[in-house]
């Protein structure tokens, strides 16, 4: 079996990571995890992340948006959980923060009061106040921050749903 060079595995595990990078917006975290799968050294994972992010593979900052975005419409996630995930993503919190400008405020409440009311129609309890303490905790696990959820609340009190 012939011995590959230092180079040419450096060139194939580029190009490797950029065919990876390009069927999905990864973030530096998740391009470091996959390789250290493929068993890679410290240096040669310093290296291919810098390729990546010198040719545009890699951005976190366009990771941070694509990914709000993505979770907020499909995931009807909250600001809260989708700036704790990309924390553990060890995204930069300047970069999260860009991230979540791009869910439109408005949508954001409309979107929240829609789930407020589903929810609260499939809620079968007597007792208001213990309606409405599921509903705060349902809405708390889907990342919505207690201004929104009392926004939602309010919208539910006066009957706007």
């Amino acid at each position: 079996m012939k011995e590959i060079s230092a180079n040419e595995k450096m060139a194939f595990l580029i190009k490797k990571a950029e065919e990876l990078c390009s069927r999905n917006e990864l973030c530096e975290y998740d391009v470091i995890q996959k390789l250290t799968a493929w068993k890679c050294s410290g240096s040669e994972v310093d290296e291919v992340l810098k390729h990546l992010r010198e040719n545009g593979f890699v951005d976190n900052a366009r990771y941070s948006k694509s990914y709000a975005i993505g979770k907020n419409h499909q995931l009807k996630w909250g600001r809260t959980k989708i700036s704790y995930q990309l924390r553990m993503k060890r995204i930069d919190q300047r970069d999260i923060n860009e991230g979540l400008w791009f869910i439109n405020e408005e949508e954001y409440l409309e979107q929240l009061c829609r789930m407020a009311g589903q929810k609260w129609r499939s809620l079968h309890d007597a007792d208001r106040y213990t309606r409405e303490g599921k509903l705060t905790v349902y809405l708390q696990g889907k990342g919505y921050e207690p201004y929104a959820i009392k926004h939602a609340i309010e919208k539910l009190d006066s009957g706007e749903e």
